[in-house]
C-alpha cells in the first residue's frame, strides 16, 4: 500500500463556478486548503479505490488529539466558503472500514463560524446491531436522514444544500433520491438552519467524541461541489 501525507497548499480544484473537485488523483493532499489531523492519519493510497488512481485514507485512534483544535481529528478542508443564497450539491464517496459506534463521529460536515456544532453533518450510528448512516445538525436537534451502511463496501451520497436560515436539503444514496425524516414522505426537508454564523465552509475524513476508543479508519474519493447535480455511483 502506497501511503502518502501532505499539508493541502491551498492551490485547490476551485473556480469561479462554484466547483470544486477532490480526488486525491494529484498523489497527494495537495488540492485542500487546509489539513487537521496528526501526521500519518491522513493521507493518499493506491487501494483500496473507487474510481482513478488514488483514493484518500483517513484514521482516528484513541488519544490522537490533533494539535490545531485539541480534538480527536483527521479531516480535509475544501477552502470554499458559502453563504447566504447559494445552493451546492456535495459528492461524498466513501468507504467505512473501522469505527467506534459507541459515541458519535462524523465523516463530513458543513461548519459555520462560530465555536458551536456544525449546523450540518453525516454521522456514524448503531440501530441495534446495523450500522447507520445519518444526517443532521451537529447537535443531533433534527433527524434529517438516515439508512444502513454497508462497511467495506464503497457508497455514494449526494447532499445538496440551499443556505440560509430557512434552507432546504435533499440527499441521493447510489444514485436514488432518498426520504427525510418528517418531511411528510417527501425528499425535500425545509425548513431548516443550514447557514448558522455565515460564511460555513465543508471538512472531509473523521471528526469523533474524545471518548471514542476504538480505531477509526474511512476511505474518501471522488469527492466533489457543484452548483448542478452530479452522481456517478460505485
Amino acid at each position: 500500500m502506497s501511503f502518502a501525507t501532505a499539508c493541502g497548499g491551498g492551490s485547490g480544484n476551485s473556480s469561479r463556478s462554484g466547483v470544486f473537485i477532490g480526488d486525491f488523483e494529484s498523489g497527494d493532499l495537495s488540492q485542500w486548503d487546509n489539513v487537521q489531523a496528526l501526521p500519518g492519519k491522513a493521507g493518499v493510497v493506491e487501494r483500496p479505490v473507487a474510481e482513478g488512481a488514488y483514493a484518500g485514507r483517513f484514521e482516528v485512534e484513541k488519544g490522537d488529539e490533533e494539535p490545531e483544535t485539541g480534538s480527536q481529528r483527521a479531516e480535509v478542508i475544501s477552502g470554499e466558503e458559502f453563504e447566504e443564497g447559494d445552493v451546492r450539491y456535495f459528492r461524498i464517496l466513501s468507504r467505512v472500514e473501522s469505527w467506534d459506534y459507541s459515541t458519535w463521529g462524523i465523516v463530513w460536515q458543513i461548519h459555520d463560524d462560530s465555536d458551536g456544532t456544525p449546523p450540518l453533518s453525516l454521522q456514524l450510528e448503531r440501530d441495534g446491531s446495523t450500522p447507520m448512516l445519518w444526517l443532521g445538525p451537529g447537535d443531533a436537534a433534527v433527524d434529517l436522514w438516515e439508512a444502513p451502511l454497508q462497511v467495506g463496501e464503497w457508497f455514494e451520497i449526494v447532499i445538496r444544500v440551499a443556505f440560509a436560515d430557512e434552507g432546504s436539503v435533499a440527499v441521493w444514496l447510489n444514485g436514488e433520491p432518498q426520504t427525510m425524516l418528517d418531511a411528510d414522505g417527501g425528499t425535500v426537508f425545509d425548513p431548516i438552519d443550514t447557514l448558522g454564523a455565515a460564511p460555513d465552509y465543508d471538512k472531509l475524513g473523521i471528526y469523533r467524541s474524545r471518548d471514542s476508543t476504538d480505531p477509526a479508519v474511512v476511505y474518501h474519493d471522488g469527492y466533489r461541489i457543484g452548483e448542478q447535480f452530479f452522481s456517478d455511483p460505485p
